[in-house]
This record gives structure tokens, C-alpha cells and sequence, in this order.
């Protein structure tokens, strides 16, 4: 709802936190504006160059009578949204100007300066570093600045080039940054090489160049104009990073809490507060006193919040506050350091002659900030060309009462409705304004100033006209309410002669389950009259008070509050003359906490309690024994939380060497009491001391009676009462069983369950056994760490308190095994239905590999001590899964084991070994497949599921012989021959693969990595003869399992196949090759050359194989067949070696080097001649020695003839058919 002013009223400023970016999020390219408000204008022929894509920063469109050649060759765009901005506000004040004169030369060292001037044709040279001026920086016509190094230049007002300075010429742009607070201006034919930032106008004049980049709130490229945009990012330090050039955005504040907000649909706390009238010092306009008048703040139920009274336009200059005081609220806004404040307004800036703000920070009306304006309306504008300009906007800091401008801007034009934001945060202020519904806010105004909270307020100055204001808000992050509310433990009883124990704590939350630990101050007032201030600390604080008279005192605080007796919550505590008061030693101090099932004189909290008899001294109002000697009293004890006992157990009280068990009721029940004798010593020392054991767990208290004499020393029927305090009986700790857990101690332990699925654990409440806390002699009331709880007795009263909080167990985790893993995105387990003493979470999870701890805590138990449990030792936890994925499909090499040393061929030949010995396919890895096993939780969400990282170490049960291979047959692609209309099969091949190696692993995710040894042949067949083709071999997974069984699942995408995933392994080409005899002739006389060649088949013919060097020749592999007609004998061919492409006789893939003996004059015949070659370049000849075609494994024949060639006489014509 809106409120209206006529206090003549606010904006409310929106800051912006503050934030580091890149500074290629502040020069994003040549030109952009870093205002929600600014433009970018291009003037005839003005242009940026080198623009990454034509798109420039700013809200707004551009303005562009460039000619279309903005960007170069063609128009730029507006993105529509402006650039990151950035606020430099570190200027120290400095005396010491730098002047240059005519013609002269001038070096200067980084540090603080007032104003910088170069006269004409003058020159300044920088070190490298940074150069802050207060005041401005101009430089004349024909001027220079030459910088050595990175220089950074923050100038507090206007920066000024004249023509034609020349900045930087030669240097690096990203070497130079040059910022102005106002504007900047570079004159025309002036040359920049720089990144230019200013938060004002940045106007480059005709001819003018700046080589780097710009950013202002508005750009304007005059005509000729050019930015040659550097792409290369600048590294200008914190410029960039927040500090101290801070980056500040405006919706920082998005993520804190809100702690207060108003739409003036309900009173708030609003009051009325006059500044002195004496502050007169304002920065930026002088101020007369007031005149005085009070103004009174009246906020109805119309929701309006008004001044009354007719304050006059110049009279009166009075200053006032509507402010909100948020410790009314218990809001600790004197600790904060993030928060923003909001407001939405509405105003007449035409005819508004107000000053408006926001303070915050507040003190007193001498110690505040306010983010204000000067003369709100645009008729005070001090700037008419302005369009709707204000006089001035200014962020002001007041300290004992001297007001300082942080930081002030002019002419920030906005419309009548409008936003306004404040945010604060560790880096500074920053101040915002936006569009009426808080959209597009603009940062204006920051400093480095760190204001607390304190209270804030609505600021007013000269108020004649009225403006409106709606949906205050503040959000903050460390200052939320410091308590939820207040709680009174008590008795219930008192006696008049003494003053009563109470505790009073601090409750963060409806249950009080924790506690606020600040300081804070509450007022105790007994039936309705003040009695005392109690500071509360650390969230809970023992008091007392006297209350003398013999009636009921009703207990209350100045803060929301409630009272607990047990499990009432009456605020009553009846008094009485005379009555039995329990101590804990001496006297005043409360029974303690004590543990189920173990005496009160042994072990934790071991205590001598005692009941003490007193009756109030009329004279003197002190107590006095009132029993003495060993008298029979009356004993009995409740049940106050739970407020029902269980059945059967009961309170035992040993007095005087005897075990009495009393009689223990549920809470509010007709008291039934069990006579105790006991010893109350003397006048001087008369307390009856006694032991106290309970069985169960719960919050009791002891009551004690005695029916008081007549003066004939009969019961008189009238009695004298007294109780305890309440107090706590907890059990020693939770029994913490996992279901079915094998309790493994490291990893060669039994496994327990797959990281992610379901198990059920248990948590029993016991009782105290001395042998489980004992602790190295010393009782702390925890199981000690190797506790066994398994026997002993169950406190089966636990988990029936009232407040079911009262018993919320929560599991912890913590990591045993592996020591360098970690733990999962653990959450904590609560247990919240306990059932006679025994609650069970069956949903319980964790995420990862390895063994855990469990802690099990019910935090603070009835306010008292945590009860606690351990399980040392849970899992181990294994996957649940592989998946499997390629970490490298791999490469092929062909090798050559024939030269010495071994070499590589660019391909393999079909049926090709490594030598003609080996049983190694020549094709082997270049690069050994790799198979990435990813060890898996069953935790999924999208069918993702997460990975165990602590699959490592001694925690891997993979082996090598785990991963299963599919042993490929086939090339993956290629298909062979058709035959005789057969369809075409794939190429086949052997494959030797032996098992891997697992290399490494990191994260829960293992590589697999082939053998080195593995080596493939395609196979030499009819099959196989076809053209080149490059190798492709698909090499399958079976299956992966570890030792416990954990499997991968298929990850292939085919579910029709038997193969879990697959890897494509690649590289050479195979080609189908043969050796080939030439036919030779030649007189008898002479020796006779034989040709041997290496083809292959290239998918029509057989061509040479001219880059074959593996394949070597050797006459010793040159025999003789049938016939023999000059019976030659192979032993006479001259030795000879070497391979196919070093022969210098033939082209490469051709020999001539075995030479044939002469058979001798007059010797004439033919002789069949045969090369014996390797398997791989053997052929299916016509001459098939085993008449069995398609074996391939014909060695290569041809006929020598000495004397005349005549040819196969049985031949009558030959070709080569495929």
C-alpha cells in the first residue's frame, strides 16, 4: 500500500555488490557504454575496426550517421546490455601538481598527485606503476606521454588530449590504462594507444584514433573518428578483480535473507528524529539553521505517513528523519556487513524542491550515512541543457557531525516513478537506481566505507512538496534476529529466607533446540514489578531472586518468552517460611546431570547430594535448620519430561548405607511418598546426605516431606515441603548397530553392501556401565571409543519426551579407510521415532567406497549433555557398477623385425608377420588402446550416477584378468571379394591378444590398457584381394568384474550385441601384395639379369609396391625347377642382398641384382627359375604345385632362356584376368 509524504521525502538507493570480472567483460570490444543509460554514437565516417562480431555493448540503440561503416564494412548492432562497470575511488589528497612547460621533457615516478598539465608540444615520460590525480590531466596541443612498462592513470576528474597529443605512440595498449571519474575527451587528429574508461562521457574528436578500446556512459566518435579495437585481454591487475578498482552490481543482494519489509499495510515501529540543527557543512551547498519547530510523525491507519504542519518553500531548511528502530525487531544490525535496503517512489521532479535520501549507519543525528540529492526538482538544475537533470546526487558520510562526500555525480536524470537500493558489503557501498518496479537498476554512487546497519531512516530537507514511498525492504546476511524468544526454567517452589534459582536462555528457534550466544540484556519482573536486568550469555544464564513473602511470584520478561517447570509451562513459583531444599555439595547448587543406572557419588558428575531442612528466622529473615539427628522423611520423585514414569522402574535413594526405592510418579499426579530415614547432623552442619540412582532416562525431580509436630510431638497434619530442581537423567549413550555390517577394518576386510543402496542401522539409548566410560580413569559421561553397548540395558523411557525433539538422534559420518579419499555429499540421518528406547532409519545411504564411522548425537538431550553412540567401523562399501567408456581407441603401426634394426612401413601387407619367423602380425600398436573403467555408485539421477572416488588403492579388486576381451575376426568396415555372386564378407583377420596392464587410476576411474604384445593379421586370401584399404578393427569387451563380483553394465547402446562396449581401433593401411618373376632371355654366353618385383593390387591391376622397405631379396632364396635345359646349379649364382628400394638400376619395388651364370657356348636351352619368398607375398599362380587353387601360396616362377626365347611352347596366349 502506498504511503504518501508530506515530509517531502526519499529515494532509496539501490547498491550494487561488489564484484570481480574480467576486463574482457569491461572491454568487450572497441566502444561500449557502462550505463543503463548511455549510447554509443558514430558520426559520419566514424568507425571501430577489428570488432570480434559487429555486436556492441549498450542498453540502448545506436546512434549511427556513420555511412554503414560503424564496424568497419558494415553497420554495428547494440547487444542490449551494457558492459561490466567499474568504480575507482582511492584518491589521497596531494598537494604536489606536475606541470610541463613549452617544449620542455619531464620524468615522473608512480604515486599520488593533485593535477597533471602538459603546455604545448610538451613531454611526459612514466615509470611503470600506478598514478592517481585528484584533480585533472590535460595535455596540450602537439604533446606526448611515453610510458615504460604497465601504467595505470585514475584521474578523480576530467582527462582532457588536445591536437594532436600523442599517447603511448609506438607502445602496447594493453600496457596503459587510462580512467576517468569524469569526463574524457580526446581532440581531433589526437592518437591514443590505451584502454580508455571514464564513468562519464568519453567524446573522441574528428580524425581522431585510439588504438585499444573504450568504455563510458555515453561514447561519441565524432566524425573520422576511429577505435581500432585490441582483442588481446589486458592484464591491469585488481582493475579487473574488485580491489581497489571495484566492480560493483546491483543485484548482489539477491541471495541474503530479508529481515524487514514494509508496504505500509500494518504499523510499523516508525518514530520522528530531529538532526541538530547545527550540521552546516555539507560538501555541496550551504545549509542555514532551522528555525526550530518540532514536526510530528503520524503514522495512521489509512496507511499514511504525514507531517503535520505547513512548512514554507525557503524559510525554514528544516532536516528531519522518519527512521525504524531494528532492535525492535531483535535484529543484530549493529554486527552487519552485507545488507541493501529498498524503496520504490514516486515524485514530481518538474516542481519537487526537496533535498531526498536514505540514511542508514545511524547512530545519532551526528554519526550517520546518507545517500541523498540536492534540490530533488529539475527547475534547481544546475545544468538546464540537462533534460529533467537534479542538482546533484551524493553519498555523504556524517562523523561528529562533520559531513564528508564520498562520492557525488550531476544531472542523473529519472522519471516520477522510480526505485532506489542501497547495498553494503565487505567491499563497500554502492548505490542504486532503477525503474519504478526495482528492474534496471543503475549503479551511481560507491565508496569503500563499511557502515554497519545500525537503524536506517527516510531523509528530508526543505520539505514543500510531497512524494511518495512504497515496499521498504531490507535484506542482510549476518543480521537476522538474535533469538527467537526467551524460556524460564524453574522449580516451581521457593523458600522466603533464601533467593531462588532460575536459568534463562536465549532460544534461536520455536523448540529452543539451540541457543543465540550473544550478549543479550532481558528484564525480570516478578508479578508484573521490575526486579533486575540479566545480561544472558552463551545462551543460557544462571540467576536468582528474592521474593520474601509466603505467596506465588509470577515470573515474566521485557522480551517474548516461556516458562518451563518440567512439563509445565506455568510461570508460578510458590513460596514458603520453611520447607526442604536438595543441593548438589554445597549449598545453592542444583542436583546436576546424572546418568541412567549409575549412582550419583561415582563416575561423571559424581556428587554428594544432600536435603537440607530450613524454616525462615523471624527476626533475622535467614533460614535455619529446622531438622536436626536422624529423622524419617517422606520421598518421593516425578516424572517431568517424559511426564510419564514407565513401569516398574523407580528412583532408589542409599541413606545411611540403605537402598529405599521411592516411590516415582508420572508428572502432576497425586503425590504418593516413601518414608526415608536419614541423618540431618547438626545445627551447625545439618544436611542429610544421600545417593541417587534411576534406572531410566528423562528430566526428574526429587520431592521431600515431613509432617511437622504439635507441641505434644504428634503429627500435626501440617507438612513441610521441599523439591528439587529438575534435572536430567540421561542415558550413557546410543548403541549403534548396522544391520548385516561386517565391521571391516581396512580393505582386505569383508565387503558389506554397493556404495548408494539402502541399509538399515539402529540406535538403542543404554544405560551406564563404569567398564564403557572409564576413559584412561577418567569418567566423561561419552561411550568410550571402544565401547561395546551391545549388553547393556536398554532406557526404553528415551524418546518420550514431550518435545519430540528431545530425542532426535543424527548420524555423522566420518572416513576410516582409504585416508586419502573423501567423504561423500554427506547429510546427516535423524531418528526421530524412538520406541522403548530403539529407533530405526532402514533408508540410510553412502555414496562411496571404503569403511566409515558413524557418530550418532542427540544434541543437547532436555537441554542438558549430548548422548552419543559410535560405530568405529562400517562397510566396506563397494561399487555398485562399472560404466565404461574409450579413453583411447588406439593406433596401429606395421613393424618390420626383417632390418636391422627394426622399422615401421606406412603399410601392412595381408597375412604380413613382423618377420618371416615370428609369430607376431606385423601390425601392432602404435598406441595401446585405452578402456576407461568408471566405478559407480547406484546413487543416480537421470540416469547419471555418481562415481565412487574412493575406489583407489588397496580399494581396486580389479585385476587385469577381470576385463574380458571380444576377440575380433573381422575388419569392422571392409568387405572382401564378391565370388561368382556369392555377397560380400568382411575381410578377415587373427588377432593375438594377451591380457592388459592397469596403468593408472585417479578418482574412481581405472584405465585399462591393452597389451603391447598384441599384434594382428588380416588373412591371405581370395577374399582379401582387393584394393588398399585403411585397418579397422573393433576390439569388444566381454565383460568387467572385480573380485567382488562388481560388474560393468552395458554401454554400447546395442543391446542386441554381446559385447559391453567397444573400441575402434585404427591406423594402416592393408594392402594385398605379391611377389612377381620375370621371364628372362639372353645368349648362353653372357650372365642373365632376373628381374624380381613387390606389387600389390590397387583394386584393378598390380602395380609396384615402391615404398616397400622392409621386403629384402637374396639370391640365396633362387633355386631351379623343371626344366633345367643347360643344367644350371643355383650354387653358382653370385651372392647378392638388399632391399627394394635401394637399387639404382630399376625404379623402387623392382630388383635386377640376381644374376644368372652363363650356361656356357653352344649351351642353349630354358631353365625354370624360383624365388622362394615370404608367406605374405606368396600368390595363387596359374603353375599351382598342389593343383588345389585359392591357397595363395605359390612362390613367384618365370622362365630363363639362354640362346633364342621362344616362350611356353604349350602357350598359346597369355593375359591376366581379375
Amino acid at each position: 500500500m502506498l504511503i504518501r509524504f508530506c515530509f517531502s521525502f526519499f529515494l532509496l538507493m539501490y547498491s550494487a555488490a561488489v564484484i570481480a570480472v574480467e576486463c574482457a567483460a569491461v572491454f568487450s570490444d572497441g566502444i561500449q557504454n557502462n550505463s543503463n543509460s548511455g549510447e554509443l554514437i558514430f558520426g559520419s565516417g566514424s568507425k571501430v575496426t577489428n570488432s570480434p562480431d559487429n555486436i556492441l555493448d549498450s542498453k540502448n540503440a545506436i546512434d549511427d550517421i556513420s555511412g554503414g561503416v560503424s564496424c568497419d564494412s558494415t553497420t554495428c548492432s547494440s547487444s542490449g546490455s551494457i558492459a561490466s562497470a567499474v568504480t575507482y575511488n582511492d584518491f589521497p589528497n596531494s598537494s604536489d601538481d606536475i606541470s610541463v612547460a613549452f617544449e620542455q621533457t619531464q620524468s615522473i615516478s608512480p604515486g599520488n598527485y593533485n593535477n597533471i598539465t602538459l603546455a604545448s608540444s610538451a613531454t611526459l615520460n612514466l615509470a611503470e606503476g600506478d598514478y592517481t590525480v585528484e584533480g585533472s590531466l590535460a595535455v596540450g596541443s602537439s604533446s606526448s606521454i611515453n610510458i615504460s612498462g604497465k601504467v595505470r592513470i585514475f584521474v578523480k576528474n576530467t582527462i582532457n588530449f588536445n591536437s594532436p597529443t600523442s599517447i603511448n605512440a609506438g607502445g602496447t595498449a594493453t600496457d596503459l590504462l587510462l580512467y576517468a571519474k569524469e569526463d574524457f575527451n580526446i581532440l581531433s587528429s589526437a592518437t591514443v594507444t590505451a584502454f580508455v574508461y571514464s564513468k562519464q562521457d568519453v567524446t573522441i574528436n574528428s580524425s581522431a584514433t585510439v588504438n585499444g578500446a573504450v568504455s563510458g556512459r555515453n561514447v561519441e566518435l565524432v566524425s573520422a573518428s576511429t577505435v581500432n579495437f585490441i582483442s588481446d585481454e589486458p592484464d591491469f591487475g585488481d582493475f579487473c578483480e574488485g580491489t581497489p578498482a571495484t566492480v560493483f552490481s546491483c543485484d548482489a543482494d539477491d541471495s541474503m535473507s530479508v529481515i524487514f519489509n514494509d508496504d505500509f499495510s500494518t504499523t510499523k515501529n516508525w518514530q520522528a528524529v530531529n538532526f541538530d540543527r547545527n550540521i552546516s557543512n555539507w560538501t555541496s551547498e550551504s545549509i542555514r539553521d532551522s528555525s526550530g519547530e518540532e514536526q510530528d510523525i503520524i503514522f495512521d491507519i489509512n496507511s499514511k505517513l504525514n507531517i503535520a504542519g505547513n512548512a514554507q518553500s525557503g524559510s525554514h531548511n528544516e532536516y528531519g528523519m522518519v527512521s525504524y528502530e531494528l532492535s525492535n525487531e531483535s535484529i543484530d544490525s549493529s554486527a552487519s556487513v552485507s545488507y541493501s535496503l529498498y524503496s520504490e517512489m514516486d515524485a514530481d521532479k518538474a516542481n519537487l524542491n526537496n533535498d531526498l535520501g536514505m540514511i542508514f549507519g545511524y547512530k545519532d543525528d551526528q554519526n550517520y550515512y546518507l545517500a541523498k540529492w540536492n534540490k530533488y526538482g529539475s527547475s534547481y538544475s544546475s545544468n538546464t541543457s540537462f533534460p529533467g537533470a537534479y542538482r546533484s546526487f551524493e553519498l555523504v558520510k556524517v562523523e561528529s557531525g562533520t559531513a564528508t562526500s564520498l562520492d557525488n555525480q550531476d544531472n542523473i536524470d529519472l522519471g516520477d516513478n522510480f526505485s532506489m537500493k542501497v547495498v553494503v558489503q565487505s567491499e563497500g557501498i554502492a548505490v542504486c537506481t532503477g525503474d519504478s518496479d526495482g528492474s534496471n537498476m543503475q549503479l551511481q554512487l560507491s565508496s569503500t566505507e563499511q557502515p554497519p546497519l545500525n537503524d536506517f531512516g527516510l531523509f528530508s530537507y526543505d520539505n514543500d512538496d510531497g512524494i511518495s514511498i512504497d515496499n521498504v525492504e531490507i535484506r542482510c546476511d549476518d543480521c537476522l534476529p538474535l533469538f527467537d524468544h526467551f524460556e524460564i526454567s524453574h522449580d516451581g517452589q521457593g523458600l522466603t529466607c533464601e533467593a531462588e534459582n532460575i536459568t534463562i536462555k536465549a532460544c534461536a528457534d520455536a523448540a529452543c533446540t539451540s541457543l543465540s550466544t550473544d550478549d543479550i540484556d532481558v528484564q525480570l519482573s516478578i508479578n508484573g514489578t521490575f526486579n533486575k536486568t540479566v545480561t544472558v550469555s552463551g545462551g543460557s544464564t544462571d540467576s536468582s531472586f528474592s521474593y520474601t513473602d509466603a505467596s506465588t511470584a509470577t515470573l515474566s520478561l521485557d522480551q517474548s518468552y516461556e516458562c518451563a517447570n518440567g512439563g509445565s509451562t506455568s510461570c508460578d513459583v510458590v513460596f514458603a517460611d520453611t520447607g526442604f531444599r536438595f543441593y548438589a555439595d554445597s549449598e545453592g547448587t542444583s542436583i546436576p546431570t546424572q546418568l541412567s543406572g549409575k549412582p550419583s557419588n561415582t563416575g561423571f558428575n559424581t556428587r554428594t547430594l544432600k536435603l537440607q531442612a530450613v524454616k525462615k528466622d523471624p527476626l533475622e529473615g535467614d533460614c535455619d535448620a529446622a531438622l536436626t539427628d536422624s529423622v524419617i522423611v517422606e520421598l518421593s520423585a516425578s516424572c517431568k519430561n517424559p511426564n510419564a514414569c514407565l513401569d516398574g522402574e523407580a528412583v532408589t535413594i542409599n541413606s545411611l548405607s540403605t537402598d529405599t526405592v521411592i516411590s516415582t510418579q508420572n508428572d502432576g499426579a497425586a503425590a504418593v511418598y516413601t518414608d526415608v530415614a536419614m541423618n540431618f547432623g547438626t545445627n551447625v552442619d545439618n544436611a542429610a546426605e544421600f545417593v541417587f540412582t534411576y534406572p531410566e532416562a528423562g528430566q526428574m525431580q526429587l520431592h521431600a516431606r515431613y509432617n511437622i509436630l504439635d507441641e505434644n510431638g504428634d503429627p500435626s497434619g501440617v507438612y513441610m515441603e521441599g523439591s528439587s530442581n529438575n534435572f536430567v537423567v540421561r542415558p550413557l549413550g546410543f548403541y549403534v548397530n548396522v544391520a548385516n555390517n561386517p565391521k571391516a577394518q581396512d580393505a582386505t576386510g569383508t565387503k558389506f553392501i554397493a556404495a548408494g543402496e539402502d541399509f538399515a542401522t539402529s540406535l538403542t539409548a543404554v544405560q551406564w556401565q563404569s567398564e564403557e566410560d572409564d576413559n584412561d580413569g577418567s569418567a566423561d559421561g561419552i561411550p568410550d571409543d571402544d565401547a561395546d553397548l551391545s549388553s547393556h540395558t536398554i532406557t526404553k523411557n528415551f524418546g518420550n519426551e514431550s518435545a519430540a525433539e528431545a530425542a532426535t538422534a543424527e548420524i555423522e559420518k566420518g572416513l576410516v579407510a582409504p585416508s586419502s579419499g573423501s567423504l561423500d555429499n554427506t547429510v546427516k540421518y535423524s531418528f526421530t521415532s524412538f520406541v522403548n528406547g530403539v529407533a530405526t532409519n532402514s533408508a540410510m545411504t553412502y555414496d562411496e567406497v571404503g569403511i566409515i564411522s558413524f557418530t550418532a548425537t542427540a544434541a543437547s538431550y532436555l537441554g542438558a549433555d549430548d548422548v552419543i553412540g559410535k560405530a568405529p567401523y562400517v562397510g566396506r562399501f563397494i561399487p555398485h557398477h562399472f560404466e565404461l567408456s574409450t579413453g583411447f581407441d588406439g593406433e596401429l603401426k606395421s613393424v618390420c623385425d626383417i632390418t636391422d634394426p627394426s622399422s615401421e612401413m606406412a603399410f601392412a601387407y595381408s597375412g604380413q608377420m613382423s618377420s618371416e619367423l615370428s609369430a607376431k602380425g606385423a601390425l601392432q600398436y602404435e598406441l595401446e588402446p585405452e578402456l576407461l573403467i568408471t566405478a559407480k555408485s547406484a546413487l543416480c539421477s537421470d540416469d547419471v550416477c555418481s562415481t565412487t572416488k574412493n575406489y583407489t588403492g588397496d580399494f581396486i579388486k580389479l585385476l587385469p584378468s577381470g576385463v574380458v576381451h571380444i576377440t575380433p575376426t573381422e575388419d569392422t568396415e571392409k568387405d572382401g571379394v564378391e565370388v561368382d555372386g556369392v555377397p560380400r564378407v568382411k575381410v578377415k583377420l587373427t588377432a593375438n591378444l594377451t591380457e592388459g596392464t592397469l596403468p593408472e587410476e585417479s578418482n574412481g576411474v581405472i584405465t585399462y590398457a591393452f597389451n603391447a604384445d598384441d599384434n594382428f593379421i588380416y588373412l591371405r586370401e581370395q577374399n582379401a584381394e582387393i584394393e588398399p584399404f585403411p585397418a579397422k578393427i573393433a576390439l569388444g569387451i566381454d565383460s568387467v568384474e572385480d573380485s567382488d563380483s562388481v560388474l560393468a553394465i552395458d554401454g554400447d547402446d546395442d543391446a542386441d550385441n554381446d559385447r559391453l562396449w567397444v573400441l575402434n581401433l585404427s591406423g594402416e593401411e592393408v594392402r594385398f601384395a605379391r611377389a612377381n618373376l620375370e621371364n628372362s632371355f639372353g645368349p648362353e654366353t653372357s650372365t642373365l639379369g632376373q628381374v624380381l618385383t613387390i606389387e600389390y593390387y590397387d583394386g584393378a591391376n598390380f602395380v609396384l609396391a615402391d615404398t616397400d622397405n622392409c621386403t629384402q631379396y637374396n639370391s640365396t632364396n633362387v633355386s631351379f625347377g623343371s626344366p633345367n635345359e643347360v643344367t644350371l646349379d643355383s650354387d653358382d649364382i653370385p651372392a647378392v642382398s638388399g632391399t627394394f628400394i635401394d637399387t639404382d638400376d630399376l625404379a623402387n619395388g623392382v630388383t635386377r641384382q640376381i644374376v644368372l651364370p652363363a650356361a656356357g657356348a653352344g649351351n642353349q636351352g630354358e631353365v625354370e627359375v624360383i624365388y622362394s619368398i615370404y608367406d605374405w607375398l606368396k600368390y595363387d599362380w596359374a603353375y599351382d604345385a598342389e593343383g588345389i587353387d585359392g591357397l595363395y601360396n605359390d612362390d613367384p616362377r618365370a622362365i630363363a632362356t639362354f640362346g633364342l626365347f621362344r616362350g611356353n611352347d604349350r602357350i598359346i596366349y597369355q593375359r591376366e584376368v581379375h
